[in-house]
C-alpha cells in the first residue's frame, strides 16, 4: 500500500526517500523503508543519522510515528490542519522530560526556501520546555516544521538558530 499524492502532507510508499542538509554541516536522509504486510497503514522509516528504524501510520487522516519515544505513538500530522489546531506530546530521553505543544500556524501558503518555491505548505510550530526529577529547566527550544503536500518535509527550523533544508527527495 502506498499513501500517495498531492492531497498527503507526507507521502508513504515504499523507496520514498529525502535527503536533507543541515546548517551545522552535513547531509542525511529519510526513507520509506518498509509496509507490514498484516498493517498496511504501518510503515517502517530509516533515519541515516541515527541508523534506526521508527514507524509511522495513518489512521484516518491522523499520522503516528513513534520517533520520539520507541514505546508509543503520538499523533504527528493531518493532512487538513487548519490554523490553531494544537496537540501535546510527551517523551522522555536521558531523564529528561520533554513537554512539547504542537501548533499549526499557517496553512495553504507558498515558502521559498533556497530557490526553490513550495506550494500548499503547512508550518506546525513545536514549543518545547523540559523538567529532570520533577523540576523545570530553565530553558525553552521552539522548532517550526514546513511541510508542502504531496512532497512532504521539506525546512527544519529551531530556536537555536539551526535549519534542516530538503536538498533532494525521491518519491515512488
Amino acid at each position: 500500500m502506498a499513501l500517495t499524492g498531492e492531497s498527503v502532507l507526507y507521502p508513504l510508499a515504499v523507496g520514498n526517500r529525502w535527503t536533507y542538509k543541515m546548517s551545522t554541516g552535513g547531509n542525511y536522509t529519510n526513507s520509506v523503508v518498509a509496509v507490514d504486510s498484516a498493517n498496511p497503514n504501518l510503515f517502517t522509516l530509516h533515519n541515516t543519522t541515527t541508523n534506526a528504524n521508527s514507524f509511522m501510520r495513518k489512521d484516518g487522516d491522523i499520522y503516528y510515528t513513534n520517533a520520539f519515544d520507541a514505546n508509543v505513538f503520538h499523533p504527528y500530522l493531518k493532512d487538513d490542519f487548519t490554523i490553531g489546531m494544537n496537540w501535546a506530546v510527551q517523551y522522555t530521553a536521558n531523564g529528561i522530560v520533554t513537554d512539547t505543544v504542537m501548533t499549526v500556524t499557517e496553512v495553504g501558503i507558498s515558502k521559498e526556501v533556497e530557490g526553490k518555491v513550495y506550494q500548499n505548505v503547512t508550518v506546525v510550530k513545536g514549543d518545547s520546555k523540559f523538567s529532570m526529577n520533577g523540576n523545570v529547566l530553565p530553558m525553552l527550544y521552539s522548532s517550526e516544521y514546513f511541510y508542502a503536500k504531496g512532497i512532504g518535509l521539506f525546512l527544519t527550523t529551531t530556536s537555536n538558530g539551526d535549519a534542516h533544508v530538503l536538498t533532494d527527495y525521491v518519491l515512488n
